[in-house]
């Protein structure tokens, strides 16, 4: 059976969000936090925060196929218990469970890097590929000397070599770190190849063709105007 998530694509993307936060405080050794410091801490109305909880709870709440379709309502409760300071707060970890598990976020992926520049060797060594959820199982890069000089446990390919192995190895997710003029063309190979999902860092906005694929287009330039408008809206209302 088919589920429907019913969740509009701003609000999923602020529960992703959420759980990369929970997660945090979880280190931190938190046990309740309120919508209030959420709202602080994620720079999102508290109000917000709340909406997008119920949206999660109402669009992907509902018990198992058979059940009635009747909303999980005990697992829902342990979201609204007083908190230890007698106010009412999240426990932090029930809601990032419940997070985890409804948006799929536990469910293990495999990935791979395509271009191996400075950025994409950051990329190669950050700590997430340890975390368990996400597996980066292939990077490939053009340059055969940037290949042998580069130290890594992650196995290196020649870029000719990319439709092989992401179709041997059912690979989900592509991350592009390519110059700009290969970003489409990359791309495009990669849908060949049967990839799900797409992360790309190249300063374009790719194309694709196939409903199937999902494509997220990371901007330095529009995070910074972004940030810019904002400041800018500060600045007005302060005078």
């Amino acid at each position: 059976m088919k589920k429907e998530s019913n969740l509009p694509p701003p609000t999923l993307e602020r529960l992703a969000r959420l759980y990369v936060l929970l997660g945090k405080l979880q280190q931190q050794g938190l046990g309740v936090v309120s919508s209030k410091r959420l709202s602080e801490l994620l720079g999102v109305p508290d109000h917000t925060i709340r909406k997008d909880l119920s949206c999660l709870r109402e669009g992907l709440g509902r018990g198992k196929p058979g059940d009635g379709g009747k909303p999980a309502d005990t697992e829902w409760a342990k979201m609204d218990k007083p908190g230890a300071s007698g106010g009412r707060g999240y426990p932090l970890d029930a809601l990032r469970t419940l997070i985890g598990e409804r948006l799929g976020l536990t469910r293990p992926r495999t990935a791979c890097l395509v271009g191996l520049g400075n950025l994409g060797v950051a990329i190669l060594h950050r700590k997430i590929w340890q975390e368990g959820v996400y597996r980066l199982v292939a990077a490939f890069d053009s340059s055969e000397n940037r290949l042998e000089l580069l130290s890594t446990k992650v196995p290196l390919y020649h870029a000719r070599e990319l439709e092989g192995v992401v179709r041997k190895q059912r690979i989900e997710i592509g991350i592009l770190t390519v110059p700009p003029e290969a970003a489409q063309e990359t791309a495009d190979r990669l849908v060949r190849s049967g990839i799900r999902g797409i992360v790309n860092f190249a300063p374009v906005v790719l194309s694709v063709k196939s409903d199937q694929v999902v494509v997220r287009n990371v901007s330095l330039a529009g995070e910074l105007n972004i940030l810019s408008a904002y400041l800018y809206q500060q600045e007005e209302e302060h005078g």
